[in-house]
């Protein structure tokens, strides 16, 4: 890095050695400043480019069956519905639903079991 330097010097004080002198001091003070500076801005940018970009709900969600089990489609537009409300991300609502998928699949069979004893 090249620091140019210009010194001002009152014609009635100083004599010649003494601009010798101070210009160095005030060459390195801004060196010093302009290396920190730089050191902020970059771990700065370095700190914005490794945080991920925030992630939300995708306009549809697309479900992959969990282990076999399959959902009425009245059971995942509901949970779909709750998992956009929450904004959700894609990952993270598949992977809510792989949780929970195998009480679901129990509660329809019963509900349709009880459904098939008042026949």
């Amino acid at each position: 890095m090249t620091t140019e330097t210009t010194t001002t010097v009152d014609t009635v004080a100083a004599p010649a050695t003494t601009q010798t002198t101070a210009a160095p001091a005030v060459a390195a003070a801004p060196a010093t400043t302009t290396t920190a500076v730089e050191t902020t801005s970059t771990e700065t940018t370095t700190a914005t480019e490794a945080a991920p970009a925030p992630q939300g709900a995708p306009e549809k969600y697309e479900f992959k069956p969990t282990q076999g089990i399959v959902l009425t489609d009245t059971t995942l537009e509901s949970f779909a519905a709750e998992a956009k409300a929450l904004n959700l991300p894609q990952d993270k609502a598949q992977a809510l639903l792989d949780s929970i998928a195998p009480q679901l699949a129990k509660q329809q069979v019963d509900t349709f079991k009880i459904g098939r004893a008042h026949v």
